[in-house]
């Protein structure tokens, strides 16, 4: 089949329609997370989503939901645990993430219809993406946007020099929380579609890429974008002709470009 042909599917629209917006977001969204030093949270933000699906699951609530519930409420209690005390914030994420993980695990072994949402919690399951979701994903996307670029300038010097922002008088604790707010959100919706495993590569692999090709911000933020929207185009159609699972392939677009990236870093230097 050709590619005009397999996307003259409505499923498969649906499902590329996700996969770019949330490639594109995330692929955003992911400079914060590695200007912040904060990797890790980005493997946390996942399964604190799907802690909360689990939580729905148990209660016969909407997944949709839980994972927006569980994603949001993780993140503020991230962005306001204490920066210094015995437990570095490298911990308490670990913590957070290793907690969600096992408890999420836990609660869909004790639910009767657990087994069947294991596979989607990890790898998604965007070929099954219907329009509500689509409407969901571009509209709570676009206020994300909407917020970031009222609010670039503060986001910024607060993930790269929040010491400066705090002696310029910008509110560091709410800046964070906003941060967080949009992150957790996106993440969310991200998840519920795609899987935990592709929302962490599509926050790290196009931010990674994008940061080792240049320092100039009007160019890393379109490459990082662009890389994230590919990714998800160009894994949903490879999982389509060779008849492999879309999560994972997806997730591997979104990683693959940051080893020739590397490499051409290295030589460059």
């Amino acid at each position: 089949m050709s590619i005009q042909e397999i996307y003259s599917l409505p499923f498969m629209q649906y499902a590329l329609g996700a996969a770019c917006l949330s490639g594109a977001v995330l692929g955003y969204l992911g400079l914060f997370i590695v200007l912040r030093r904060v990797v890790f949270l980005g493997a946390a933000l996942p399964q604190l989503a799907a802690l909360g699906v689990a939580g729905a699951i148990m209660v016969e609530m909407p997944a949709m939901g839980g994972a927006v519930a569980g994603a949001i409420l993780g993140v503020m209690l991230l962005s306001f645990a204490p920066s210094k005390g015995r437990i570095p914030p490298d911990g308490t994420v670990g913590f957070a993430y290793a907690s969600a993980a096992a408890v999420a695990i836990l609660l869909l072994a004790a639910s009767a219809e657990g087994e069947s949402h294991v596979m989607q919690i990890l790898s998604g399951d965007i070929l099954g993406t219907s329009t509500d979701e689509i409407f969901w994903m571009a509209g709570i996307y676009g206020l994300v946007v909407l917020i970031h670029f009222a609010s670039w300038k503060e986001f910024l010097l607060v993930s790269y020099d929040p010491e400066m922002a705090a002696t310029l008088g910008y509110r560091v604790r709410f800046w964070d929380g906003l941060l967080f707010l949009t992150l957790g959100a996106t993440v969310a919706l991200a998840m519920r579609v795609s899987g935990a495993v592709v929302s962490f590569a599509l926050l790290i692999g196009p931010a990674a890429t994008a940061l080792l090709l240049s320092r100039r911000f009007l160019f890393i933020i379109p490459v990082a974008v662009g890389v994230g929207g590919l990714s998800g185009a160009t894994g949903l159609t490879l999982s389509f002709y060779y008849e492999l699972p879309s999560g994972p392939m997806i997730a591997a677009c979104a990683v693959a470009p940051v080893f020739p990236v590397a490499l051409l870093a290295m030589f460059r230097k």
